[in-house]
């Protein structure tokens, strides 16, 4: 779509969501008064449409390259724009078809699947999955909006790529779902763990790198990006658009709020709830996270 129907001043085309974090071109973005301090990553953006909440400033020169236009409620004009695209994307796959492989899988159109890829029956490949050479996915499994690397191993009734959990509220105050546009992106030698959740992004990619570890019933929000060599244990959760540095390690049930980061070599508690940032480094622990104070054990 064009952005004329929004500002007359403006002439390019949005294809796709996006957000304030981390901008992509030609995408539609919202910028509410909780995340207004991070407006710097605007630098960044160019030939976006940016919803942004009244009251917010936005200062001139963020407006050279992209389309601002106020609102009241920026996350729900910016649902009601991801909708439109949303809708668009499902009009151009309503006449593509499903496959039944000799192996007892379904697959769709345009999955690109590397040399000695193992695919147990009963699992689902959605049109333009792409799985990386050696890698194994087992019974029951569900791709979407998905590229794996090399040697990732996808255990029983995993669910990768599906829509995240991101809603706003209309005019009515009645709850709307803001559509999922981005994919979910893996790394070489990543383990999903069985009934294992991984959302795909929002606008962009959720991404977890090489070898990240997933144990079974592990929850990955939207946005998430998960660095290399970091395992979660059984019944992790860690909310969208969380950054997880490389080498942690999170002990069984702890739940992440999201927008957080932890740094790198980190050790989260079994059962800890981390309500905010933390940096390299460090063991965490309880309810609501805490520095474990080694004088007390």
């Amino acid at each position: 779509m064009n952005v004329k129907q929004f500002n007359p001043e403006y002439d390019f085309e949005i294809f796709g969501a996006t957000y304030l974090e981390s901008p992509r071109p030609n995408s539609v973005l919202f910028i509410g008064k909780k995340i207004a301090s991070n407006m710097v990553h605007l630098e960044k953006a160019h030939q976006c449409l940016v919803f942004v909440e009244d009251g917010v400033d936005v200062p001139e020169h963020y407006r050279k390259y992209n389309c601002i236009q106020f609102s009241p409620n920026p996350s729900r004009d910016y649902a009601i724009v991801a909708s439109m695209i949303w809708e668009e994307r499902q009009g151009s796959n309503k006449n593509r078809t499903y496959n039944l492989a000799k192996e007892g899988y379904w697959y769709g159109e345009n999955v690109q699947i590397g040399k000695n890829v193992k695919i147990q029956p009963g699992s689902f490949i959605d049109h333009d999955v792409i799985i990386g050479e050696g890698s194994t996915i087992l019974s029951g499994a569900r791709i979407s909006n998905t590229i794996l690397g090399a040697g990732c191993i996808i255990k029983q009734n995993a669910v990768i790529g599906g829509y995240g959990f991101v809603m706003s509220r209309d005019e009515k105050n009645q709850i709307i779902r803001i559509p999922s546009l981005g994919s979910v992106v893996l790394g070489a030698e990543v383990e999903v763990g069985s009934f294992t959740t991984v959302c795909c992004g929002t606008g962009n990619d959720t991404i977890l790198e090489d070898r990240v570890k997933l144990d079974d019933h592990v929850h990955i929000g939207h946005d998430v990006h998960i660095a290399h060599d970091t395992e979660l244990t059984a019944g992790v959760i860690v909310g969208g658009y969380c950054r997880i540095g490389e080498n942690c390690f999170i002990g069984i049930n702890a739940s992440l709020r999201n927008r957080i980061s932890i740094g790198t070599n980190v050790f989260v508690g079994m059962g800890a709830v981390v309500t905010k940032s933390f940096e390299d480094g460090i063991t965490i622990i309880g309810n609501p996270a805490h520095l474990l104070n080694v004088e007390n054990i």
